[in-house]
């Protein structure tokens, strides 16, 4: 059975415009439809506009075709394409003034209007404004998945899903543990099932859900194994390592190292001095060093060539002098 009740209640605050200027001690309180503070009005309007879109979605459940649903959907379209004639559609909010005179004895037989009179007031139609336009996307969605047929339909729901895929993947590929990436999609699941009932679309009945629904299982199944298998379980994170000396230092270090071709790629291959202080910069992230030629020949030119390594030599032979 078709229920109009929350319809009727969004449509009955949003064709009114009851403005009252209520005089307190001369000066005045802006009311509008009852209400003396606009955040209240709009916390009203999203209430409504939630109820309204909850009883739209369950009746169209109730119409079993999808001309009785076209029809129902063009006949509420028409209800808010009418409140947005009369509100206007080219409502904005005005700078408010910059100056306002306050008489330090006021007029009794005057009212006189705060600064914030204006702005409220637009604040007030604007939150209108909105809460009708929102409900018209809703509808047209409504009418745009019964006009076309299942396949074009999803295939547009999966375009307005795609964002929201990549950021789950980003942000799953950067959580360690295996239950916290489970806990991770349960809950987003959860708010995106939020969003796309904005679309009339409850996610866990929809082709949507099978993304999370193969995701969680194959870490069910990974967290198992992990569980029989505790060596398999994934490891902390490291941080990485940092060079916190000076670069000539670090040159004369590596350069050494260059020198003794003590280090060759896995397969037995020579490696150049390039690209072995490259590997280096990269462990111990530095910037890469333009201008290593020369500052290989400073060295050269240096009265002690070699003043890191001895220093390190010294470090290690009083170590081992002391043990």
């Amino acid at each position: 059975m078709i229920k109009d009740s929350s319809l009727m209640a969004l449509e009955n605050e949003l064709s009114k415009t009851d403005i009252v200027f209520k005089n307190e001690g001369g000066i005045s309180t802006l009311h509008f439809n009852s209400f003396s503070n606009p955040n209240d009005f709009k916390g009203k309007l999203e209430r409504l506009y939630l109820n309204f879109s909850k009883e739209l979605s369950q009746n169209l459940k109730e119409l079993t075709t999808g001309d009785s649903r076209l029809h129902h959907l063009e006949m509420i379209l028409r209800i808010f394409v009418s409140l947005q004639d009369k509100l206007g559609s080219n409502l904005t909010v005005l700078n408010s003034p910059q100056e306002i005179t306050v008489k330090s004895e006021v007029d009794p037989t005057c009212i006189y209007t705060k600064i914030t009179d204006v702005p409220d007031l637009i604040s007030y139609f604007c939150f209108q404004k909105n809460t009708i336009l929102e409900s018209i996307r809703l509808i047209k969605t409504y009418r745009l998945k019964f006009r076309k047929n299942s396949n074009e339909y999803w295939k547009d729901i999966l375009k307005d899903f795609y964002p929201h895929y990549c950021r789950l993947r980003d942000e799953l590929s950067e959580i360690v543990l295996i239950e916290d990436k489970m806990q991770f999609l349960k809950d987003q699941r959860k708010r995106l099932d939020l969003v796309f009932q904005e679309q009339g679309i409850n996610l866990f009945d929809s082709p949507l859900n099978l993304f999370f629904e193969f995701r969680i299982d194959a870490l069910k199944d990974l967290y198992i194994s992990s569980k029989l298998n505790p060596d398999s379980r994934p490891k902390p994170i490291e941080q990485p390592l940092k060079w916190i000396g000076d670069k000539v230092n670090f040159v004369e270090l590596i350069l050494s190292i260059d020198l003794l071709k003590v280090v060759e790629f896995v397969d037995g291959s020579p490696v150049s001095r390039k690209e072995l202080f490259r590997r280096f910069e990269i462990f111990f992230d530095l910037l890469h060093i333009n201008d290593l030629g020369s500052r290989i020949h400073k060295l050269k030119m240096r009265c002690e060539c070699t003043s890191f390594l001895d220093k390190l030599k010294e470090a290690c032979e009083r170590f081992l002098n002391d043990k």
